[in-house]
């Protein structure tokens, strides 16, 4: 019995003894692992000088055996993105900071503004949420303040104020003009400038243009510190439309207290038209009146202006062919180059330096330099003269629009196509319908039936149709 006691009392202080181990002699490679400490290395700095910069530095007080982050949350009176920024960024006021495994010293780059400001303004950075592995240390927050230099004066500006450098401008159409906007006074910063276009109903782009370009009719422009002028250039385009003279308004938006506007905040800019009619017209019954009094073959010397419509569009010959009719009468044009005037255009033309001559039996006038003209309308409709084929063979209405009534296509068999030369007829008579490989509806199959042709009055008393819709009609 005393024996099994003595036993179970040698366990009991057996087991007492090893519980009183000092944790200090722990066996080698069991020591606990002290984490690494993270500080900032200055608790103060200062920036002067406006877009100057500063690198704060962090330091670990070993080299980390692992990688890991660390938070840094900005603080205080100044701006981040107005004041100043940092390298790297900022994200909802705050900084993520990687830590390299073997790197144990960190720069965060802190970049003041570049705009003047007079006041002393504070950046506080406070350490937050280290890595398993880190600890933040006893130097956990640092100011970075941004205080005013004694170089820097301060800028007791009230603001600038900006005015047109005229009130009236008078060009001629085709003229470009710099227009000035003067600055008095100076602005802390880049401050906006918008300019406003009013129009008579002239079009951006057809009758002027700006640089900087408009957008929704306004300019927009920028005033930077120092400025004392501001300028944009106008753009008069010689459009060739005798449209009259015109005016255009500009006018300075409202600003705001950084630039207000003076007591000239509006310019007109008047344009002269330049693109005048002739009072020495001459019409082109006149025109081919010539024909007769000098044969088949006359050149014009000095200035010969016509007036009329064009009545042809893409089913003539080639590009350099154009038809025009006044109320007179109507002939064939060839320009020396590719005709710039439409189907509907109602010009003026200088038929100087061009050649009188008969061609294919039609007189016509060669060589024409004048190829735009003076635009006086666009999209001008003449009405065709209703005739008989006895009329059309008559040769009166050569180069004039024509309209023959109850006509049909002999030839026409459900395949034939408007291109080529074919016959109409109304059983008694019959004339020739012409349609070049150029006309939009060269590829349109010749319609059964009784119909109307409208066309004009062409070589060897042949009739042209310009337009498949308004021109073949049932």
């Amino acid at each position: 019995m005393f024996s099994k006691f003595s036993t179970f009392l040698t366990l009991v202080l057996g087991i007492g003894v090893l519980g009183c181990v000092d944790e200090n002699e722990l066996e080698p490679g069991l020591e606990p692992v002290s984490k690494t400490s993270i500080d900032f290395v200055d608790k103060d700095l200062f920036i002067e000088s406006a877009g100057d910069s500063l690198p704060l530095g962090i330091s670990l007080d070993q080299m980390p055996t692992t990688d890991g982050q660390v938070s840094i949350q900005l603080g205080g009176t100044a701006r981040y993105g107005l004041d100043y920024t940092t390298n790297p960024s900022a994200e909802d006021g705050v900084i993520e900071l990687p830590i390299l495994k073997g790197k144990q010293f960190y720069e965060v780059a802190v970049y003041r503004s570049s705009t003047l400001d007079t006041t002393d303004r504070q950046v506080s950075l406070t350490l937050l949420n280290p890595s398993e592995a880190f600890q933040l240390g006893t130097e956990k927050v640092s100011n970075m303040h941004l205080v005013k230099s004694l170089s820097e004066e301060p800028n007791n500006s009230e603001g600038a104020e900006v005015n047109f450098a005229d009130s009236f401008v008078h060009l001629v159409e085709g003229e470009d003009y710099l227009i000035e906007l003067t600055i008095e006074g100076s602005v802390e910063h880049t401050v906006p400038l918008t300019i406003s276009i009013v129009t008579d109903g002239r079009v951006y782009g057809t009758h002027f243009t700006t640089s900087p370009a408009s957008v929704l009719g306004e300019i927009d422009l920028e005033v930077n510190p120092g400025m004392e002028s501001v300028f944009f250039s106008f753009n008069s385009i010689n459009d060739r439309l005798s449209l009259g003279t015109f005016e255009i308004l500009f006018q300075i938006n409202d600003l705001n207290d950084d630039l207000t506007v003076g007591n000239n905040p509006t310019l007109t800019v008047k344009i002269e038209e330049d693109d005048v009619v002739s009072n020495e017209l001459h019409s082109i019954a006149e025109l081919r009146a010539k024909f007769e009094e000098h044969g088949d073959q006359f050149w014009l010397g000095d200035d010969y202006f016509i007036k009329g419509v064009i009545t042809s569009g893409s089913n003539v010959q080639d590009d350099k062919i154009a038809y025009i009719q006044d109320s007179t009468g109507g002939i064939f044009l060839r320009f020396s180059s590719e005709r710039m005037v439409t189907l509907g255009d109602h010009v003026q033309l200088n038929l100087k330096g061009a050649t009188g001559a008969l061609i294919n039996g039609q007189k016509g006038m060669m060589d024409v330099n004048d190829l735009v003209g003076i635009k006086i309308a666009e999209k001008v409709y003449v009405q065709p003269e209703t005739i008989t084929f006895e009329d059309l063979h008559s040769g009166l209405y050569q180069g004039k629009k024509v309209r023959i009534d109850n006509v049909f296509f002999p030839q026409a068999n459900g395949v034939r196509t408007f291109e080529g030369s074919w016959a109409i007829s109304n059983d008694h008579s019959g004339a020739t319908v012409t349609t070049y490989s150029g006309a939009e509806f060269s590829g349109v199959v010749l319609p059964n039936g009784t119909l109307s042709i409208i066309g004009i009055v062409g070589d060897w008393g042949r009739i042209l149709p310009q337009t498949y819709a308004q021109d073949i009609r049932r």
